[in-house]
């Protein structure tokens, strides 16, 4: 993460997120992008956000419960289309994207590319044709 730009990253794995980033930033946060929370927990890690700042979750766990804190919840729907795609390889063709990819699989190996997948595999998974 720190590759692409990130100046404090906290590890997942070695407990409280939430905990965390409340310990490195006890003012709260200007804003959160999640894309693995739902539930309780998103509300946890919402919280963590100054009142007037931006939320934005991947699985559609941003509500209206944060308007009152002035608080922008944007639900981003993960819909590619070709059209989409084929803007994100230019963009990486032209230097201007950094896609990390965790694997890469045969395509006759596509069940092992899934149970990796379901095994929590973070970052992206590419199968070869």
């Amino acid at each position: 993460m720190r590759e692409l730009g990130a100046a404090t990253t906290i590890d997942y794995s070695a407990g409280s997120v939430t905990d965390a980033v409340r310990s490195e930033f006890p003012d709260g946060v200007a804003g959160l992008i999640d894309l693995v929370t739902r539930g309780e927990a998103f509300g946890e890690l919402a919280a963590l956000v100054r009142d007037g700042g931006a939320v934005a979750s991947l699985l559609g766990a941003a509500d209206a419960a944060l308007e009152p804190r002035g608080i922008t919840a944007t639900n981003v729907g993960a819909a590619p289309t070709s059209e989409k795609l084929a803007e994100l390889a230019r963009l990486a063709v032209r230097g201007e994207l950094r896609v990390v990819v965790q694997a890469t699989y045969a395509l006759d190996a596509v069940e092992d590319a899934l149970a990796a997948f379901r095994a929590g595999t973070l970052g992206k998974i590419v199968l070869r044709i």
